[in-house]
């Protein structure tokens, strides 16, 4: 997005400034050198900051219990590596042999949308490029890069444009129904109905030809002229054959 000129200022909502250190275990290795890794990671919480084990009541108050190693502290990543665990067959061998620790930097604090972990993307938008056309540009340029599984959610003023969308389909569907039904029972007759609504189609190609001509989005505002312009072809057409019907009474 940053390249595209149209997006101005894009930001995302999480900053990956807070370090930390990610514990990979080679479960083959353990498997083969006889090591049990489980509990491994209760283990690694007592000897870093305590692990909260159980609550003891007495005289009805509730006091925690904490595990805490008093041995080997840890104040460094490389004391992980030094922490040394019993094999099978009584040997002691360093937690290097069969883990990695990797650093790296994370966000503070992780955010969601819907239940799921979730990244925020604000940007501004150039007075030519309209939010519809964004949205399409950077599903366009996210679809790519996102991992199998993740999904793009439209927010705030996208979102509102979706359902705004949504509704006008909905709107202009019974708009059409109920123009023909109100012909129908103007001119006591279906045909007559079917058609002055004849010519809607026409002038809505019309319509969204100018629109692709002239390079405009189909807004909201563009589909209320939309709408507008369906009154406006069915009065004309109303105008049409109640002319062709008087003519026809006159013989």
């Amino acid at each position: 997005m940053q390249k595209d000129p149209r997006f101005q200022s894009p930001r995302l909502s999480v900053d990956p400034t807070q370090p930390q250190l990610s514990v990979a275990i080679d479960r083959e290795r353990a498997s083969d050198l006889g090591i049990d890794i489980t509990g491994l990671a209760d283990t690694f919480q007592a000897m870093l900051d305590g692990n909260d084990v159980v609550d003891v009541y007495i005289a009805d108050r509730s006091y925690g219990v904490k595990l805490v190693s008093t041995t080997s502290p840890i104040n460094d990543p490389t004391d992980l590596e030094n922490i040394f665990l019993k094999t099978t067959d009584g040997r002691f061998v360093p937690m290097s042999t069969i883990a990695t620790l990797t650093e790296r930097a994370v966000p503070p604090s992780l955010t969601r949308e819907q239940q799921q972990p979730s990244v925020a993307i604000t940007s501004n938008l150039s007075g030519d490029f309209a939010l519809g056309q964004a949205l399409t540009r950077a599903e366009a340029i996210a679809t790519p890069l996102l991992p199998p599984g993740s999904r793009i959610v439209p927010l705030a003023e996208a979102a509102t444009l979706g359902e705004t969308n949504s509704a006008m389909i909905t709107i202009f569907g019974f708009s059409l129904v109920i123009i023909l039904l109100v012909l129908a029972a103007q001119f006591e007759s279906f045909v007559s109905a079917i058609i002055i609504m004849a010519t809607v189609p026409l002038g809505l190609a019309c319509a969204v030809f100018a629109l692709l001509l002239t390079g405009t989005s189909l807004n909201a505002y563009s589909q209320i002229g939309l709408v507008l312009l369906v009154g406006v072809m069915a009065k004309n057409g109303i105008l049409i054959v109640e002319f062709a019907n008087q003519l026809r009474d006159r013989g």
